[in-house]
C-alpha cells in the first residue's frame, strides 16, 4: 500500500501522453557507455599482476607452501637479485597476456576482462613504507604493462575492469592479498601507529585519475577492494568496510574523478552492500566536488564472488541441489534492483565464479555423469548471471597447466561455459533483426502505453493527474537505447579495429544505466517513476523482439 500511495498523482499532468509534451530523445549511448553498461560475459586474468602459486606454480620453485607476491619477491631476489627478478616478472606479464590470448577470448564471445592488480603494480612510489619497499624497482615498468593490456584489449572490443585486488597491509589475509602471513592488516594500524588505508585511497585515486585522463583505454570500472572479510562491516569509521568506502568516494568526489563506475566488494553480504550503495545511486544526489560541479561518482556496483565448492554446506550438497540454489540466488540478486526512483540503483555483478565443484558433490556419479553435471553447472551459471545479474567474470582466464575447471579456455573448449547465441550472429543478421523489430515498434508502443494508462487511470478514475507522457518518453528512450546497444558492434569497427566482426550487445547493468539516463533526462521528482517504468518496458520489449528475430 505504501508503494502505491507514493505513486498516486499530486499535481495535474497531461492525459494524452504525446499531445502536449515534446518527447525528445537523449543523445545515443556512446561506445564507452556500451562497453561499461552492457551485459558482461567476462573472465578474470588472475595470477598475472597478483601472483598466486596455484595458478602459475613454476614461479615458485622448490618445496614451499608460501605462495604470495611478497613470498615470490623475497625468495627470487635472494636467489637472482633485483634486476633478474624484474626481468622474470616482466617476462611473465608479457607472456601471460599475449595477443593470441586476447584474440582467443574475443572469439569465445568475451566482452570484458577483469584485471586483478596489486598496489605495487601502480609503480615504485606505491611500495614506499610497505614490506614491498625493498623490491620497489622491480615494478618500475609494471604500470606500462597494464596500459598495454588495456590498449590491446580495447582494440579487440574488450572492456577492462581494473580490480585493486591487493591493498597495502592485505585486506583479507589471503595470499592473493599480497602477503602470505594470514593477517588482514589493512584494517589495523601498525605497531608504529601508521594506517595502511591512506595508501589504499591514493591507489584508488591514481587508478581513477588515469582513467579520467584517458591514459589507460577501454576501462569500464575500478574495483576498490576484493573479497573484503565479512567482519569488516561491523567495524566503525574508516577502519570498517562502510567507512572505507565512504572515504574513497569522498576523495573521488572532491577531485571530480567520476569517470567510470566504482565497484565495491559485498563483504560476503550482498544485500547489505546493495543497501549501502543506494546512497550514491540515487537520481537526485548532488554532492559538492572540488571542481565546483556535481561530484557524484558514475555509480556504484556491488561485486560478489559466487563459489559452490568451499563451504561445508556446499561440500555436503549434491551438484543437482547446488544448481537449484544458484537459480534461487540469481533470482534473489535480481530483486535487489528494479526501482531506481524510490530506492536508488541496486546493481550487482558477479566478479568471480567457476565450474569448480568439490568431489563429494559428485557422489554416485560415474566419470561420464560427472562431465555432464559439470557442463550443466557451468551453463546454468553463465546463463543466470547474464540474465538475472549485470554479468559475470570467470575465475580465471588462463592457468599455467591450461586445463581444469579453473581455466576458462579449457571450460570453453569442453562446452562447459558458452557465450550467448547472439554473440556469434553476423552483422547482416543483426541488421535484419533491427529492421524487423523497428517495423513493429510503433504498434507495440501503443499497446503497451494503452495498458499502462488503462491500469493507472483505473486506480484513480477521477481527473487524470498522471504523467503518462513520461511513460511514453521513457519507453521510447529505452527502446532506442536497447537497439543502440544491440547494433553497436557493426558501427564501431573503426574504434575497435581488431574486434571480431560479429555479435551484438544487450543492456546488462540496467539499474545503473537507468540511473544515468534519468539524471540526464532530469527525471528526478514527482512522477519520474512513470518514466522509469516506461524505460524498463521499452528495453524489455526491444530485446525480446531483437533476440527472438
Amino acid at each position: 500500500m505504501k508503494s502505491l500511495l507514493r505513486k498516486l498523482p499530486h499535481q495535474s499532468s497531461s492525459a494524452s501522453p504525446s499531445s502536449q509534451i515534446p518527447l525528445s530523445l537523449l543523445p545515443p549511448p556512446s561506445s564507452t557507455d556500451i562497453l561499461t553498461h552492457r551485459t558482461h560475459h567476462g573472465t578474470n586474468l588472475g595470477g598475472i599482476f597478483v601472483l598466486e602459486k596455484w595458478l602459475f606454480p613454476s614461479l615458485f620453485p622448490g618445496p614451499t607452501n608460501r605462495s604470495s607476491e611478497l613470498d615470490f619477491l623475497t625468495s627470487t631476489t635472494h636467489n637472482l637479485g633485483l634486476r633478474s627478478t624484474r626481468e622474470k616478472l616482466e617476462a611473465h606479464w608479457a607472456g601471460s597476456v599475449t595477443d593470441a590470448l586476447l584474440d582467443e577470448l574475443a572469439k569465445a564471445g568475451v566482452t570484458t576482462v577483469r584485471l586483478p592488480l596489486g598496489f605495487w603494480t601502480l609503480g615504485p612510489q606505491f611500495c614506499q613504507n610497505t614490506p614491498f619497499e625493498p623490491y620497489a624497482s622491480v615494478y618500475m615498468h609494471a604500470w606500462g604493462f597494464v596500459g598495454e593490456v588495456c590498449r590491446r584489449s580495447k582494440e579487440r572490443g574488450l572492456g577492462v575492469l581494473l580490480d585493486l585486488h591487493a591493498l597495502p597491509g592485505n585486506a583479507n589475509g589471503r595470499d592473493h592479498g599480497g602477503t602470505g602471513d594470514g593477517v588482514a592488516g589493512f584494517w589495523e594500524d601498525t605497531d608504529r601507529g601508521v594506517s595502511w588505508r591512506p595508501g589504499g585511497r591514493e591507489a584508488v585515486k591514481f587508478l581513477m585519475g588515469e582513467v579520467v585522463e584517458e591514459k589507460v583505454k577501454g576501462v569500464v570500472g575500478v574495483q576498490v577492494i576484493n573479497e573484503a572479510p565479512h567482519w569488516s562491516w561491523e567495524r566503525d569509521g574508516e577502519g570498517g568496510l562502510g567507512g572505507w568506502y565512504e572515504s574513497v568516494l569522498k576523495d573521488l568526489e572532491k577531485e571530480g574523478l567520476s569517470g567510470v563506475p566504482v565497484y565495491v566488494s559485498d563483504g560476503w553480504d550482498t544485500q547489505r552492500a546493495v543497501d549501502w550503495s543506494r546512497k550514491y545511486n540515487r537520481v537526485d544526489i548532488e554532492r559538492e566536488a572540488g571542481n565546483g560541479g556535481k561530484g557524484y561518482v558514475a555509480g556504484v556496483v556491488v561485486a560478489t564472488s559466487k563459489y559452490f565448492c568451499f563451504s561445508d554446506a556446499d561440500k555436503a550438497a549434491p551438484a543437482r541441489g547446488l544448481i537449484e540454489n544458484i537459480e534461487k540466488e540469481a533470482e534473489g540478486i535480481e530483486k535487489m534492483g528494479g526501482n531506481v526512483t524510490d530506492h536508488g540503483a541496486g546493481q550487482v555483478v558477479v566478479t568471480e565464479w567457476s565450474c569448480g565443484l568439490h568431489p563429494t558433490s559428485f557422489a554416485g556419479c560415474d566419470d561420464h555423469k560427472q562431465v555432464e553435471v559439470r557442463k550443466r553447472f557451468g551453463a546454468t551459471q553463465a546463463r543466470l548471471w547474464r540474465e538475472k545479474v549485470g554479468g559475470a567474470f570467470y575465475w580465471t582466464g588462463k592457468t599455467e597447466g591450461g586445463e581444469g575447471e579453473w581455466d576458462f579456455g579449457d571450460m570453453v573448449q569442453k562446452g562447459h561455459v558458452r557465450a550467448p547465441e547472439h554473440a556469434s550472429w553476423g552483422f547482416e543478421e543483426v541488421g535484419r533483426r533491427v529492421q524487423v523489430a523497428g517495423e513493429g515498434s510503433e504498434r507495440l508502443m501503443k499497446e503497451v502505453l494503452g495498458a499502462h494508462v488503462g491500469y493507472w487511470d483505473g486506480v484513480t478514475p477521477v481527473e487524470r493527474r498522471w504523467g503518462h507522457w513520461r511513460f511514453e518518453a521513457g519507453w521510447r528512450q529505452g527502446w532506442e537505447d536497447a537497439v543502440g546497444f544491440f547494433d553497436s558492434r557493426s558501427k564501431s569497427q573503426e574504434r575497435f579495429p581488431k574486434a571480431e566482426r560479429k555479435g551484438c550487445d544487450t543492456v546488462g547493468l540496467l539499474d545503473l544505466w537507468i540511473l544515468k539516463r534519468m539524471r540526464e533526462a532530469g527525471q528526478n521528482e514527482g512522477l519520474a517513476w512513470e518514466w522509469e517504468h516506461g524505460f524498463r518496458q521499452g528495453v524489455k520489449n526491444a530485446e525480446e523482439l531483437l533476440l527472438r528475430g
